[in-house]
């Protein structure tokens, strides 16, 4: 039986300890042949089986990154192949991989001890390369996801717009011929005046077009139905600037930024997502301009927004609400979001901003929404994200960002 998240520390000096009470200890009868496939050989990460301090079996992405066949580390200790950093935390925990040639490689590592025998061991490293080209794709990834999700809001409020620009441009173009056949006629009774005729036909063709034209409701109605053009426009255009910053991040970094704008933005972007699921309000203070990343501090946003919409979903209840709230404190601004949703239970509260973890259904998110949050507010920005829950009662998720930053990730 296997002990999961053991302290690398202490198992290392239960081995030091063991080996010296076991110097010559046999094989374990439960540890493949060395000449068998391990079990774990198709892991991506290094995987070491030991017993006693003492290397039992090895899987092939060990062998390729220590650069030796699997032979040739059976036997050797632990401690010669994988060091872990005295200052390291319990559970998985940053080390390095020992090269017989060369510098050691930086790697996080977990260890898993028998519970009978704390002796056996199975010791698993990852090379931190490949840990943050995984959390980068995997960022990326919950990011497309939110975009993704957002697809049919954008359509929609795309095309609400688009709807009455149509609708207008339609009117626009048949007021106009009219208007310019009216027009047509004004150059022909010009011409006959001029040339001495009997303008009579002329202005007979005049009247009927004009009343074909209807110049009155023309001159009332045409200018309102361009100005909707140029509004529809101009929202199309707002929708497409928001969607361009929230998938490229166009902004600099230290531009000071309209931090209920943002909210606003935020809303406008989920608000088809949330329509028929919860009520969006939001009671937004006065707040001076926030030297931030714009577009990282609006994909925070929406994803808190989308996650507070799949909470309130889980409960399928029609009163669903989500309350965005913003307010100067001192030298910092917060953000509460919060909603009536499902709740998250009190014993996973405290691992809801890990990379991967996720209290959805299989299928739904990727578990890096959150750690996402907390990456950007608090390593990018110097914040703070503050976390409270009560199973069915909902979730409030609090932003504490400063108005001056210092010693932050860029």
């Amino acid at each position: 039986m296997l002990k999961r998240g053991t302290d690398p520390r202490d198992v290392t000096d239960g081995m030091r300890r063991a080996s010296l009470q076991h110097p010559a200890a046999p094989p374990l009868a439960l540890v493949p042949s060395p000449v068998s496939p391990f079990d774990y050989d198709a892991m991506p990460c290094a995987v070491f089986q030991a017993d006693a301090g003492v290397v039992t079996n090895v899987n092939v992405r060990a062998c390729a990154l220590l650069g030796h066949p699997r032979r040739e580390l059976i036997g050797r200790a632990i401690e010669s192949l994988l060091l872990v950093h005295d200052d390291a935390q319990a559970g998985t925990v940053s080390g390095e991989l020992l090269l017989d040639q060369g510098p050691p490689i930086d790697v996080l590592t977990s260890c898993t001890a028998d519970l009978d025998d704390p002796s056996r061991t199975l010791w698993v490293a990852m090379d931190a390369r490949d840990h943050s080209e995984r959390l980068k794709r995997a960022h990326q990834a919950a990011h497309f996801e939110v975009v993704g999700r957002l697809a049919a809001g954008v359509a929609h409020e795309i095309n609400s717009p688009s709807q009455y620009i149509s609708d207008a441009g339609h009117f626009a173009r048949d007021a106009v011929t009219e208007l310019l056949r009216l027009l047509q006629c004004h150059q022909e009774l010009a011409t006959v005046v001029r040339q001495g005729g009997d303008p009579g036909e002329v202005l007979a063709q005049l009247d009927a077009a004009a009343a074909r034209a209807d110049d009155g409701f023309v001159r009332r109605e045409l200018p309102p139905a361009i100005d909707s053009i140029i509004e529809g426009a101009g929202r199309i255009a707002e929708i497409v600037r928001t969607m361009k910053e929230l998938t490229h991040g166009v902004d600099r970094p230290d531009a000071p930024a309209d931090v209920n704008g943002l909210i606003e933005s935020a809303v406008r972007m989920t608000r088809a997502a949330c329509r028929h699921v919860a009520k969006v309000e939001t009671q937004l203070e006065r707040l001076p301009p926030l030297v931030c990343s714009a577009s990282e501090l609006g994909k925070v946003l929406v994803n808190l927004i989308v996650n507070a919409r799949d909470a309130i979903a889980e409960v399928g209840a029609d009163d669903g609400l989500i309350r965005i709230q913003s307010r100067l404190r001192e030298a910092a601004i917060e953000i509460e979001v919060s909603d009536n949703g499902v709740g998250i239970p009190a014993p996973v509260q405290s691992r809801v901003f890990e990379p991967f973890f996720t209290t959805k259904a299989v299928g739904i998110g990727t578990g890096q929404g959150l750690a996402m949050v907390r990456t950007a507010i608090e390593d990018r920005h110097g914040g703070r994200v503050i976390l409270c829950s009560e199973p069915g009662a909902g979730t409030t998720v609090r932003l504490t960002l400063p108005l001056q930053r210092s010693g932050v990730s860029p």
